[in-house]
């Protein structure tokens, strides 16, 4: 694992970070899905690409995201979000 720490908000600090992800895709690397990356700007296709087995993982995830739990603006930019159905959301006092 390789880290490129930056400054929040710095000049250049996303654009140095998207030419670090490009650079480092010849070593066929993944970025951390918990961090600022640029992955989901490519779609669902880029993720098929880096992850062989990211359609079972997919699977899995629309399993234990029927109410939305797991989704977030990363789900969202990678346009794998599921459809919440309210009446799967679970009722608590």
């Amino acid at each position: 694992m390789i880290e490129f720490p930056t400054v929040r908000n710095a000049y250049g600090g996303y654009e140095l970070l998207s030419r670090i992800e490009s650079a480092m895709r010849i070593f066929n690397s993944r970025p951390h899905w918990g961090q600022v990356n640029h992955v989901g700007g490519e779609g669902k296709e880029a993720l098929y690409k880096l992850y062989p087995k990211f359609n079972d993982w997919l699977k899995v995830y629309r399993h234990y995201s029927k109410a939305g739990r797991f989704q977030n603006n990363f789900t969202r930019r990678c346009g794998i979000e599921v459809e919440v159905n309210p009446m799967q959301i679970p009722f608590t006092y």
